[in-house]
């Protein structure tokens, strides 16, 4: 009997060693300062050792289709882009306010057009993702434009600076660190997402397979950005230059940037996630209305069941 004992533990042992171990989270990001959080939890170690892979994209369009066909599991994005895929049947949820945005994305302009107005005639470079699409319609409601009034080409944000350098463009709407580098090269900048406040919203989502299975995963994905975070506000001159490495970007410059966003902590989170109606909902609600308006949404989505809370904390997500 304590032969057959031993043998069967022997075998539990081997059969535990020989389980597969869980596949990291892979967590698709762009260019955008924020984003910079994952990288820089990432660099510190503050993820469990193989639970995140970082995939980096080159614009929306890229990362929807990825998130869309399933290669990624978590993309940092925008709030538009979740409508968008939650009004195709993409199902998934937003678990996590990375920040929204106070200026980071803007209309650039070249010298001479002196005002939105001015962009009557001109040719705008747009990248073709609904985040494009929206502050598009909003600065020619400011401007009190028709699309038709303008010339819109397409461009991709990694197409953006070399359209403008080489006068295929007159304006550019785009978001930091291309902002930055246009305003190098001489841009004016007529108009910024401060003019539309919390309509512009970046947002972590998770497909909901990932969130019915892998809970603790995404909570420690959360809490290891919340951490980036708290390093970033406490040693910020430590925290810089790692977040600017990605971007080609000086610490200082960097800085700069970051300042067209406000970031949001989990506290923060918890007082837009939470409540019925949230913070977020009623956002997201604003923002699908105008999105039905344009036509860029067929439908409504029902933003409350979008929004899940429960990985926010350190508590267990029972």
């Amino acid at each position: 009997m304590d032969r057959l004992r031993i043998l069967l533990c022997g075998l539990v042992i081997t059969l535990g060693s020989c389980s597969a171990p869980e596949p990291p989270l892979r967590v698709g990001l762009l260019l955008w300062p924020p984003y910079e959080l994952t990288v820089l939890a990432q660099h510190e170690g503050w993820y469990p050792e193989g639970s995140v892979r970082i995939l980096e994209y080159q614009s929306p369009i890229q990362l929807s289709r990825a998130f869309r066909s399933g290669q990624v599991d978590v993309a940092l994005t925008t709030s538009h882009i979740s409508l968008s895929l939650a009004q195709d049947g993409i199902d998934h949820r937003i678990i996590y306010v990375v920040d929204h945005s106070q200026g980071g994305d803007a209309l650039m302009a070249r010298p001479g057009v002196e005002s939105l107005e001015g962009l009557a005639g001109r040719t705008v470079g747009v990248e073709p993702s609904p985040l494009g699409m929206y502050i598009l319609g909003r600065l020619l409601d400011r401007a009190d434009l028709d699309r038709s009034d303008i010339s819109v080409m397409p461009l991709d944000i990694p197409q953006q600076r070399s359209a403008y350098v080489n006068g295929r463009v007159d304006a550019v709407l785009t978001y930091e660190p291309v902002r930055s580098r246009l305003r190098a090269e001489g841009a004016r900048e007529l108009f910024n997402s401060q003019e539309i406040p919390h309509e512009i919203i970046d947002v972590v989502i998770a497909r909901k397979a990932v969130v019915d299975a892998r809970p603790e995963r995404l909570r420690a994905l959360l809490n290891g950005m919340d951490r980036a975070l708290s390093y970033l506000r406490e040693d910020p001159d430590s925290a810089l230059p790692l977040m600017a490495s990605r971007a080609l970007m000086d610490a200082r410059d960097f800085r700069l940037a970051l300042e067209g966003a406000h970031l949001l902590d989990m506290e923060e989170n918890a007082q837009w996630l939470r409540g019925d109606p949230s913070q977020l909902t009623d956002a997201l609600g604003v923002q699908m209305e105008y999105m039905q308006a344009m036509g860029m949404l067929s439908g409504p989505v029902d933003v409350q069941s979008l929004v899940d809370a429960r990985f926010l904390g350190r508590g267990s997500t029972e």
